[in-house]
């Protein structure tokens, strides 16, 4: 007897983009990249208490909100968001260039 087409074997496929078994056991939920479209990091500054960013045009501070997500924390380079209870981290491109204060 034949099955229905496309469903041989189809337990066995994984969720590519899902993590191995095990790997976020304990400890904080893992950082995933942001999706592509929603937010663009293009400048950090971080200098002793002092630390913004530009996302999407707009100067943002830790505490700030941003199309719908909250900055988390400023690095050199890159920026943790929060959105739908999720950690996003933002990062510049090779192409931009961070403030010479930045370490």
């Amino acid at each position: 007897m034949l099955g229905a087409p496309g469903s041989v074997g189809a337990q066995s496929l994984q969720d590519p983009t899902r993590p191995p078994a095990g790997e976020r056991a304990g400890g904080a939920p893992a950082a995933v990249p942001a999706p592509a479209g929603d937010w663009v990091l293009s400048y950090t500054l971080v200098s002793g208490e002092r630390a913004v960013a530009i996302i999407n045009g707009e100067r943002v501070r830790p505490g700030h909100r941003v199309a719908g997500a909250r900055v988390e924390r400023i690095l050199p380079g890159e920026v943790q968001l929060r959105h739908d209870g999720r950690l996003i981290t933002l990062r510049l491109t090779p192409s931009v260039k961070t403030s010479p204060n930045n370490k």
